[in-house]
């Protein structure tokens, strides 16, 4: 008697991998990378397949003379489609990761420091990785691990900077402005009094990032640098600011509203402290100290926003001195002067 096809969605599953063990060493008969068949999985598309995996053991290359080891550039988070329903069962929604595609790659994984998260790879720079329910709110990292002939590249991405509707902005005239009205040619007023102009803005989703309330009355994502009335940056999670959001390209929208690619620079990693109670940060009216600070999730789909500003890039939110793209190629942080 023949046995039945195990048709459940662990079966299907468990078809997969297999047939991406055998793919892999199929396609790399002298590759020397221990597969984990447990985690991995094989996609198709047309007459192409990419394979994802986890490394399990040692992996050795021959580099010979002109081998370089493979860099990742511009990881990023493009979106959370949660109004799409995701084809896996349990999973209520995905993340979108792209990347710039890494020359003589033979293979790519996505992994999240979330057990429970399901990375697909959906294309030679792109991949989808889908949470189930409990995990929506969390904080949610992933690697990129990029594999060539010549040796493993790997880059980390979570969240971006930025603030809720409704939270106040500083013009440079003395008015207010909600940050979703203000507009690219506006003046802002800067940190330490300077007229800053409004270049380009930005605008994405909060993501896996948790927001941040200081002293009940002002918030934030907990990664976006606020300035001290001593002219340093703090924010509570500088780790995630410097390596996860700085040194690489965001989408923003330029003054005829067309959407462009934008490095952000950022400050350098020693620059940025993290905050806590006791800190004295600057403000419009002076200087206020920081009595509370909590932290907070909200649905990955929040619409969040920011502004790139000119001279300083720095601006006033609710008050708050906060940066607006950074850069220190051209302003000096330290002196507090224009390059």
């Amino acid at each position: 008697m023949s046995s039945r096809l195990d048709r459940s969605q662990t079966g299907h599953t468990h078809r997969l991998k297999q047939k991406a063990v055998a793919s892999f060493y199929n396609n790399n008969p002298t590759d020397k990378v221990s597969l984990d068949p447990s985690t991995l999985l094989l996609l198709q598309g047309g007459n192409r397949s990419i394979n994802t995996y986890d490394i399990t053991g040692v992996t050795t290359y021959d580099a010979g003379c002109c081998c370089t080891t493979p860099v990742i550039t511009n990881f990023n988070i493009v979106q959370i489609p949660s109004s799409q329903e995701p084809p896996y069962q349990d999973y209520v929604g995905y993340f979108e990761l792209v990347w710039d595609p890494v020359s003589g790659a033979t293979s790519y994984v996505v992994t999240s420091d979330i057990e429970s998260d399901l990375p697909v790879i959906t294309g030679d720079a792109s991949a989808n990785v889908y949470f189930i329910g409990d995990t929506i709110n969390d904080l949610h990292t992933f690697t990129l691990t990029a594999m060539t002939n010549c040796g493993v590249g790997t880059a980390d991405i979570s969240g971006t900077p930025c603030f809720l509707a409704g939270s106040l902005v500083q013009m440079a005239d003395g008015s207010q402005k909600v940050i979703e009205n203000v507009r690219v040619g506006d003046t802002v007023l800067g940190a330490f009094g300077e007229t800053n102009t409004v270049v380009a803005l930005h605008r994405p989703l909060l993501g896996s990032a948790l927001m941040c309330k200081i002293n009940d009355e002002h918030s934030t994502t907990n990664h976006h640098p606020h300035i001290s009335i001593d002219r340093k940056f703090y924010c509570g999670n500088p780790a995630l600011v410097s390596g996860s959001t700085y040194g690489r390209v965001h989408k923003v929208i330029d003054a005829d509203g067309t959407v462009v690619d934008r490095m952000l620079h950022g400050l350098k990693k020693e620059r940025i402290l993290p905050l806590s109670v006791g800190v004295e940060l600057k403000t419009v009216e002076g200087s206020r100290t920081t009595k509370t600070l909590e932290t907070y999730a909200m649905p990955p789909d929040t619409q969040l926003y920011n502004l790139v500003v000119g001279g300083s890039h720095t601006y006033h939110v609710d008050g708050y001195a906060v940066t607006g793209w950074p850069r220190e190629d051209d302003f000096d942080y330290d002196t507090w002067t224009a390059l």
